[in-house]
């Protein structure tokens, strides 16, 4: 019984990476650098500005305007 389990497992660990098939995400968002986080999306950039109810960057007067806006960045990446 042993050995029928240890060929079952190597029959299943030669046949599934075959028949996977590999995740490639595509990469077409929009990129630009923001102070103090560096490079990310404008769509998570957006979502993070409406979070804090900002509409840019530069709405962003607060300290805790900017521990919100890069807590939610950090989340998001």
């Amino acid at each position: 019984m042993k050995k029928f389990f240890s060929a079952l497992a190597l029959a299943l660990a030669t046949a599934l990476p075959a028949t996977a098939t590999p995740y490639r995400a595509v990469d077409n968002g929009l990129m630009v650098e923001v102070p103090n986080v560096g490079y990310s999306r404008v769509e998570t950039l957006n979502f993070c500005l409406n979070e804090g109810g900002a509409e840019k960057y530069q709405d962003l007067i607060t300290d805790s305007d900017f521990v919100m806006f890069e807590r939610c960045m950090a989340e998001m990446t």
